[in-house]
């Protein structure tokens, strides 16, 4: 906020209630703050206001820079949703169960670590590929934490946090298994970039196109949140 450091303490309260208020990525919410100040507030047009159809957010919205806090796990449950289309975007939510390929129920498989978030309206599944390569990479979040599953979000290894194909580590399904699930070991809040599928749950959590590739973010609600990024052998950026 150091941009508006200079404003009256009203108008200050306001630029923030509508940084928090926009439904765009974060990095359009200063942009547009910014403009409130200057001869661009058309900048604001369609980035206000409540849509069902593209946002299913619980409203539950965390500030930034809250602490992540103590795990909040519990046992895996094979009952899931509602609340997700089948679209890209991006699933904020606890943390409560880890299933690993060795499991039988709570949709375990042979190819995925599976996740289950609370994400306010029910537990959403969460399908992690393990044949891919996998980076671990610190960057600030890139929205707003808000409980709930929201299609006004966007990502890009390359463009949004500077990561391309050669940082990537190569390794057995067992041993990305394991990076994983070490680093979700602390982890709370969550945040899941990825496409919905069956009304409860995501997948393509890894490396797509047009700004829409997948990625778990560990806690998001901190500055200093890191993104789990995943793709393939053949995929090149």
């Amino acid at each position: 906020m150091a941009i508006f450091s200079g404003l009256p303490q009203p108008q200050l309260a306001t630029v923030r209630g509508m940084i928090r208020g926009f439904r765009a990525p974060l990095h359009l919410r200063w942009a547009c703050a910014g403009a409130l100040l200057g001869p661009n507030a058309g900048c604001l047009d369609g980035l206000s206001g409540d849509d069902p159809s593209t946002d299913g957010g619980s409203e539950t919205e965390v500030t930034e820079g809250t602490p992540d806090g103590a795990p909040q796990r519990r046992p895996c449950t094979d009952v899931f949703g509602p609340g997700v289309s089948e679209q890209y975007g991006r699933l904020d939510g606890i943390l409560v169960a880890v299933v690993d390929t060795t499991t039988s129920n709570c949709r375990a498989d042979s190819d995925h670590l599976h996740l289950q978030i609370d994400a306010g309206a029910g537990i959403i599944d969460v399908a992690v590929n393990l044949d891919t390569l996998v980076v671990r990479k610190d960057h600030p979040p890139i929205d707003v934490f808000s409980t709930g599953w929201h299609l006004d979000t966007s990502l890009d290894y390359a463009n949004t946090l500077g990561v391309h194909a050669e940082d990537f580590t190569a390794y057995s399904v067992a041993g990305l298994q394991k990076l994983v699930v070490d680093a979700l070991s602390e982890a709370n809040h969550v945040s899941v970039y990825a496409t919905g599928y069956a009304g409860d749950g995501v997948h393509d959590v890894h490396k797509k196109k047009g700004f829409r590739d997948g990625a778990i973010v560990i806690r998001p609600t901190e500055a200093a949140a890191q993104f789990i990024l995943f793709r393939f052998a053949d995929q090149a950026f």
